[in-house]
């Protein structure tokens, strides 16, 4: 999971003790919807996460990705015959 704050962190917040674990479920369900609320309302991931991303360039120099800021990049492929699904990576 990709959360905006740790379980510990919340729970130092909200001033529950590390070793109580009776509410951690609920706490970790929330941690996880609110994230992704705010994700979704600012259309943007704040949280950084690998991912893959196809594009389909037109041969320009520049390539507009959806997420940003890029902080490395693990691969790049090009398929000119557009043929993503056979499991050539």
């Amino acid at each position: 999971m990709y959360e905006m704050i740790t379980l510990k962190e919340c729970k130092a917040w909200l001033h529950i003790d590390d070793t109580n674990t009776d509410s951690d479920t609920m706490l970790n369900y929330m941690i996880d919807w609110v994230t992704k609320f705010v994700e979704t309302y600012i259309n943007k991931q704040v949280i950084t996460r690998p991912y893959t991303e196809f594009q389909d360039g037109d041969g320009q120099r520049n390539v507009l990705t959806r997420f940003y800021p890029i902080y490395s990049i693990e691969s790049l492929h090009d398929d000119p015959g557009h043929d993503y699904g056979n499991n050539e990576f």
